[in-house]
């Protein structure tokens, strides 16, 4: 699993002397999980076949999101009005659903049949997948002003 993200944020804050805001901008998301098999058995249960692990070979994935994504959140703290300062937020970052690769490295990678079965496995793991839509965001942050 590898978690590489930064943002672009815009605080409005609608109420001059509350700490309260609004926040919206864009991550930039590079977030993915990348997969491979280890050997166990023999065998390999790929789709609905049972697959030699010899023949399969090594089987690698891949789940990737969405490189932009628009962000919404809310907050509290104002780092303007304080000598130290606490903020807390609370957003989502819409990603939209991952998507989903599979491979294989060994002989049977190149026959109809296998294929069918991995791609078949592929979209069983895409729809358990679907509903990671949205990307929850819980930051808390202290502030240190440096005055002269």
């Amino acid at each position: 699993l590898k978690l590489k993200s930064f943002s672009a944020l815009v605080d409005f804050h609608p109420f001059p002397l509350v700490e309260f805001r609004l926040t919206g901008g864009i991550v930039f998301n590079s977030n993915e999980l990348d997969m491979q098999s280890e050997s166990v058995s023999a065998t390999i249960e790929i789709g609905g076949e049972t697959y030699n692990q010899d023949e399969a070979g090594t089987l690698n994935g891949a789940v990737d999101f969405k490189s932009t994504a628009p962000y919404l959140g809310i907050g509290w703290g104002n780092a303007a009005n304080s000598r130290i300062g606490l903020a807390i937020d609370l957003g989502i970052a819409f990603q939209g659903s991952p998507q989903v690769k599979l491979g294989a490295t060994g002989q049977l990678k190149n026959t109809s049949a296998f294929n069918k079965e991995l791609n078949r496995e592929r979209d069983e793991l895409q729809d358990s997948l679907d509903g990671f839509k949205y990307y929850p965001v819980i930051a808390v942050g202290l502030s240190f002003k440096i005055t002269p």
